[in-house]
């Protein structure tokens, strides 16, 4: 839907054992639907899929099969997983897929934009790829001590990947260089180190088990929110609803019928009302929705 207009650009009938709602992988959504991917971008347009449907309220949706295969989301990239460390196809929107090369044996995909892929091992090295797997570089991370072994790989940027150091109770995330596998900074952990990391959808932040991540700087911000999703380039929480900055700082967001959904892409918050949808432009650069 047209969160400008309201038109209704396409639709899509779903099976019955279906992911309760759409993921983002950069500009491509993505549904679950029993053991098959249902994709749509707004570039495709086509309405064809791999299985030649072509119906026109279905435009610019594509399909495939997962069969066995498990779906892992990193960055703007979507993995088909048939062996965990070993075997992954890329998704792109039109439904197409291509095999990838893992780097070394056991190597697992961590973050990825555009045609390149960071890959993470269980001896702490970082492996930076293509996409087919050509031009492989390994960075090995500078440990903060001696007996400190990886937990955990968070995710990373194009100059960063963020990963979970664990030297016996003393859990640190860190943000490491993929230059020269220096940590350009540190933070405590005492969160469940299994939490899961969001990112904003231009992927210029992340936020995990209490921190929150600058991808331009490799920068640590801790915060007192517990993150449930994003919207737009912001954070949200929902207990109290409320949008929280990448720099940590929080507006709550007031209506006892609003329900927030989504952000434009110009930044205004589009909400539903219950049988409508409305778009409300933020008070501030820095702050959150009027009231509505």
């Amino acid at each position: 839907m047209d969160t400008t207009t309201g038109d209704l650009l396409a639709t899509q009938e779903l099976g019955g054992d279906t992911s309760a709602r759409a993921y983002w992988a950069g500009d491509t959504a993505l549904v679950v639907d029993g053991d098959t991917l249902r994709l749509w971008s707004a570039g495709q347009g086509s309405g064809s899929d791999v299985s030649g449907d072509t119906e026109s309220d279905q435009a610019g949706w594509a399909t495939t099969k997962l069969g066995d295969a498990t779906v892992s989301l990193r960055g703007d990239a979507i993995f088909a997983v048939a062996e965990v460390g070993a075997k992954y196809e890329r998704i792109h929107a039109d439904a197409s897929r291509d095999a990838v090369t893992v780097p070394t044996e056991g190597a697992v995909p961590v973050a990825a934009s555009g045609d390149t892929i960071t890959w993470g091992t269980n001896k702490g090295v970082a492996y930076v790829t293509a996409r087919d797997g050509s031009d492989s570089r390994d960075t090995v991370l500078a440990a903060p001590t001696d007996a400190a072994s990886v937990s955990r790989w968070i995710s990373g940027d194009t100059k960063h990947v963020y990963v979970v150091w664990s030297d016996g109770d003393t859990d640190t995330v860190a943000v490491h260089s993929l230059e020269s596998g220096d940590a350009v900074s540190t933070h405590p952990l005492s969160a469940d180190r299994e939490a899961a990391a969001t990112s904003t959808r231009d992927g210029a932040h992340v936020a995990y088990a209490g921190v929150l991540i600058d991808a331009t700087t490799g920068a640590i911000t801790e915060t007192s929110h517990d993150i449930d999703g994003t919207v737009g380039e912001r954070f949200l929480t929902t207990d109290p609803l409320t949008l929280v900055n990448p720099t940590g700082d929080a507006t709550p967001l007031e209506g006892d019928s609003v329900t927030l959904v989504a952000m434009s892409p110009d930044g205004d918050l589009v909400v539903s009302t219950g049988d409508a949808i409305a778009s409300l432009a933020p008070a501030s650069a820095d702050a959150g929705a009027r009231t509505p």
